[in-house]
């Protein structure tokens, strides 16, 4: 069959109309974004799984889990103290997470309404403005997101524009099950990462400021089941993406430009699985953050899900979310999270 993008109406919220995007390509795949916070609902392989922990109403996404496959804005991951400086300006934020401003605040994007501006056959571009001073960050901010579905490769693009100087750390949440996204623990997931040092964090999960090699739990540099690394600790790690890694993909942007972009993950779902599906994920990122689902309790009802009817389990999931290093901010060593107006931030995640 032919690529495809086809929009439905799927509600709304605080007035505003919702839409359901299906995005299909000629390999039979069907991947599946509702507007509000660009959540990615589904994304069904040519298989016929659906490899991604989602919901199948809108009312479930508005009521629910909160950056539950969306993007992640103004600023993914802890800002610590929920505060930062720019310019000798101290910006205060919501804490949400302890003491911490976590993944853009409690109205981050996952509470917005992005609006579809552009279609074309493979792929949808969403649009929201975040006024000035928006959870506490200065300067109004363009986003948009394209999702495009070429055969069996997703890209993902995040790009973000400011008309006063401010710090931009978009990411994409979504939680993945290469077995199917009701099949359970992704102990028999098999991760390989692009590195060789990570980001430390304390015991509240705040960022150290120190880089480091990576070992025992934390090595991936060879491909190793995330059951082995769960035996001794739940992963919920900033990994630095290895700059001089030759391999790299190249791919044509929503504008027509050409980008490189470095291999940084590769994940592959159980063995036992005849139709065992692999993931890899390249990307213009400096980091990418590995979360097994460790806070996913399957006695909290945001966890259970009206797709399929599913509950879904502690450790049911993994995240690989290409990102900045966290809480740069708040630290001069990392790489900078500033935009000036009249620069655009650029994000590109590729899935393949």
């Amino acid at each position: 069959g032919m690529s495809c993008v086809r929009l439905e109406s799927w509600g709304e919220v605080d007035g505003e109309s919702v839409k359901l995007i299906t995005l299909s390509s000629s390999s039979g795949m069907q991947v599946k974004v509702c507007s509000l916070g660009c959540a990615i609902t589904q994304v069904r392989m040519p298989s016929g799984k659906d490899v991604i922990l989602g919901y199948d109403s809108l009312d479930k996404y508005v009521n629910g889990k909160a950056n539950f496959g969306t993007v992640v804005g103004r600023y993914a991951n802890r800002i610590a103290g929920a505060k930062f400086e720019l310019d000798g300006k101290v910006f205060q934020l919501s804490a949400n997470n302890g003491p911490n401003a976590l993944h853009g605040g409690p109205t981050g994007f996952f509470k917005r309404v992005f609006r579809v501006v552009e279609e074309r056959n493979n792929a949808v571009v969403l649009e929201y403005v975040s006024k000035d001073m928006e959870e506490g960050y200065p300067g109004n901010l363009t986003v948009r997101v394209m999702y495009r579905l070429d055969a069996c490769d997703l890209l993902m693009e995040m790009t973000a524009k400011t008309d006063k100087r401010t710090v931009v750390n978009l990411c994409n949440h979504a939680y993945w099950n290469l077995n199917g996204h009701q099949s359970g623990q992704i102990h028999d997931h098999v991760l390989a990462l692009n590195a060789s040092t990570y980001t430390p964090v304390n015991a509240d999960l705040i960022i150290t400021g120190e880089v480091k090699p990576v070992e025992d739990a934390l090595d991936f540099s060879g491909p190793k089941p995330l059951g082995e690394a769960l035996k001794t600790c739940s992963l919920d790690h900033n990994f630095v993406i290895n700059k001089g890694c030759d391999e790299s993909v190249k791919v044509c942007d929503s504008e027509g430009q050409d980008v490189d972009l470095v291999f940084a993950a590769d994940l592959k779902g159980g063995a036992a699985d005849t139709t065992c599906t692999s993931m890899r994920i390249y990307t213009n990122q400096p980091g990418i953050q590995v979360y097994t689902g460790n806070f996913i309790n399957n006695a909290d009802p945001v966890w259970s899900s009206d797709k399929e009817n599913t509950v879904y389990d502690k450790h049911g999931a993994v995240c690989l979310e290409t990102q900045n290093w966290p809480d740069a901010v708040n630290h001069e060593n990392f790489p900078s999270p500033i935009l000036e107006p009249g620069s655009t931030y650029k994000h590109y995640s590729l899935h393949r």
